[in-house]
């Protein structure tokens, strides 16, 4: 395993991540660290703090290939990436954004006790709203497998970031031994009108971003411990 650990400037540099995000002090970086040492692909994982929405941070997440360095428009905040992570990777991911959730949202966290989620589990029926119903089916089965879970982040007043903006997580994971068990996980953020477009799968054309505030931050939480729970429970 690889640890995730916070990057250095000269690291954050190697990535390509603007300079204009990378001025902001509270703007933070994780990810395989000494990537110029390593082979990728490479974890990334930045925390931006919106300027425009007191109170709100966007979660970017970035599986880094060697290839993509080599393009000079590449950004890793504005790309699509799907993860399959070791139980270990995972609490390794969690703990990271719990240490984030306390150093931007700390002062508020014990007012949200006891609300409504700002997460909402996909009924099968409401796939083909969002597009989940395109490609990458296998007809011959049950859809959803067993242990594949949609999680859709809801929009409100207080919470969102752009109302034409939808956020689907999804998680996926096979039952075997604890040792040898991996989650399947990606985040996809799009905007609505992409759901026009009947060829529009967002699993491909989704970019790997999620806008939290802190109440968003703490559910977000909740929602990888209790899937960490059904994982490690399948495995007992």
């Amino acid at each position: 395993m690889k640890e995730i650990k916070e990057l250095t400037i000269n690291e954050i540099k190697i990535f390509q991540v603007p300079e204009k995000i990378l001025q902001n002090p509270r703007n933070c970086f994780w990810g395989h660290t000494n990537p110029s040492n390593l082979d990728g692909p490479w974890f990334f994982m930045a925390f931006v703090e919106d300027i425009r929405n007191s109170g709100q941070i966007s979660i970017h997440y970035c599986d880094i290939f060697p290839e993509s360095l080599e393009w000079e428009k590449f950004n890793p905040l504005s790309s699509d990436a799907a993860f399959s992570l070791s139980i270990d990777e995972y609490d390794n991911m969690l703990s990271i954004i719990k240490k984030m959730n306390q150093f931007y949202f700390s002062e508020n966290n014990q007012i949200y006790e006891n609300c409504e989620s700002d997460f909402k589990l996909l009924d099968e029926n409401e796939f083909s709203i969002y597009g989940l119903d395109r490609g990458k089916i296998d007809y011959s089965s049950k859809f959803p497998q067993p242990n594949e879970y949609y999680f859709i982040k809801r929009n409100t007043e207080e919470n969102y970031i752009s109302a034409n903006e939808l956020t689907i997580i999804y998680f996926n994971w096979i039952p075997r031994e604890k040792e040898d068990l991996r989650i399947f996980f990606q985040v996809m953020n799009f905007s609505k009108n992409k759901l026009n477009d009947k060829l529009f799968d967002p699993r491909d054309y989704a970019l790997a971003l999620i806008c939290l505030d802190g109440k968003g931050c703490l559910d977000y939480i909740n929602l990888l411990e209790d899937i960490r729970h059904k994982v490690i429970e399948g495995a007992l």
